[in-house]
């Protein structure tokens, strides 16, 4: 990276059940030379994440692998990434502490519209509700919510395919300075394709995930996008 470096070490704790990473840590950092210079700074706050899954490994893996396109999307649209804090717009409650990533001009559009996928039903059975909303992009409507449903996801997939489409995708926590969107979101957002969108104070925790910020967070999104004006693009439970 231009201005900092990921270092991924595995350890076999099988063949060495006593290892310390701390201390291996402490030793790297001083025996390696790595100690602050005019050019390098070492920070005193790095980033320590533990990973004892493949799974999780790889997704750390990808997160460092899409960092470099991230920088350079951020350098090249750096408005697109200031997290705009507790902003106003006639069609956000003004009672609510906003805050937002990305195109704030999509709050604009009068054509936005809710799209609320379940879990409950696998995501071949709500093809037509995905196949319909991404249609209603086609026509310059934005679909509105929060994307965490396998469904959802998929919308959200077939969306970044469609090069006109964009939307606002809303979150359950708070959006600090310095708030990182993830390599895709990022792609979006430098595209000027997505808004990421809070209802919430910054100090509300991005993990873990609180079911009970989810559903209000999705009545908020209906509130946002006028329930009486647009139908809501559901799944049949």
């Amino acid at each position: 990276m231009p201005d900092h470096v990921h270092f991924v070490l595995i350890v076999d704790f099988d063949r060495d059940p006593a290892f310390d990473l701390i201390s291996f840590s402490q030793r790297f950092r001083s025996e390696a030379g790595m100690e602050s210079t005019p050019t390098f700074r070492w920070e005193q706050n790095f980033w320590l994440v533990l990973s004892f899954s493949q799974r999780q490994l790889a997704a750390i893996r990808r997160y460092i692998r899409g960092n470099p396109a991230r920088a350079l999307w951020k350098q090249a649209h750096p408005n697109r990434f200031q997290v705009l804090e507790g902003i106003r717009h006639p069609s956000l409650d003004t009672a609510l502490y906003w805050s937002a990533v990305g195109d704030a001009t999509l709050l604009a559009s009068p054509f936005r519209f809710p799209v609320r996928l379940t879990r409950k039903i696998p995501v071949e059975g709500q093809a037509e509700a995905i196949s319909e909303a991404v249609e209603r992009t086609h026509y310059g409507m934005i679909p509105v919510w929060g994307f965490i449903s396998p469904a959802e996801h998929e919308l959200e997939r077939r969306l970044r395919n469609e090069p006109a489409a964009r939307w606002i995708k809303t979150v359950p926590h708070g959006l600090k300075p310095g708030y990182d969107p993830s390599l895709e979101d990022s792609r979006a957002i430098a595209e000027g394709r997505l808004l990421l969108l809070s209802s919430f104070p910054p100090d509300v925790p991005v993990s873990p995930i609180s079911r009970a910020n989810c559903e209000v967070m999705n009545s908020r999104i209906i509130t946002l996008c006028g329930e009486a004006a647009e139908p809501i693009i559901t799944s049949r439970l």
